[in-house]
């Protein structure tokens, strides 16, 4: 079975919340090979606390290792500008962006595909500085189970 997480459990790993066990027997199935665990590339584009964004792709790597999660693949994501790293990205294209939408709409029936539909209804000019909670929906499904442990409605 394959097991994909999202930022928000490399947030949870980090900060050892109350979802960090859960998380690490996630890494020890890993470890004895029962499951197979990736993370995605598109986490290295999110904006951290702060405000800021990770300088490099190095930088992300080395945050995941320090959640206990170097020694898992990193599965490269869709190439949107701004929101990826060019060695870690497939090309986009109109059968991977109908694919990514119909994915969007099963796990997220809610939330508008297009964050500029998603701000019309809250309201929110698109060019303002709010972050962003599309940039956590926005992925490649890779695996079996994607697991997010945060789900905005």
């Amino acid at each position: 079975m394959k097991v994909t997480l999202d930022t928000n459990c490399i947030i949870d790993l980090e900060e050892n919340t109350s979802t960090a066990p859960f998380l690490r027997q996630l890494i020890s199935l890993h470890d004895a090979n029962k499951i197979i665990l990736r993370t995605v590339a598109i986490s290295a584009s999110e904006r951290k606390k702060g405000g800021t964004y990770a300088e490099n792709f190095s930088e992300f790597k080395q945050k995941v290792a320090a959640a206990g999660l170097g020694h898992v693949k990193i599965l490269p994501t869709l190439a949107y500008v701004g929101m990826c790293y060019v060695d870690w990205c497939y090309p986009v294209g109109e059968e991977t962006l109908l694919f990514e939408q119909k994915i969007h709409e099963v796990l997220f029936p809610n939330i508008e595909f297009y964050y500029s539909d998603y701000c019309t209804r809250l309201g929110i000019d698109p060019a303002s500085d709010i972050i962003d909670p599309m940039q956590n929906v926005m992925f490649l499904l890779c695996g079996v189970i994607f697991v997010l442990t945060a789900i905005f409605s």
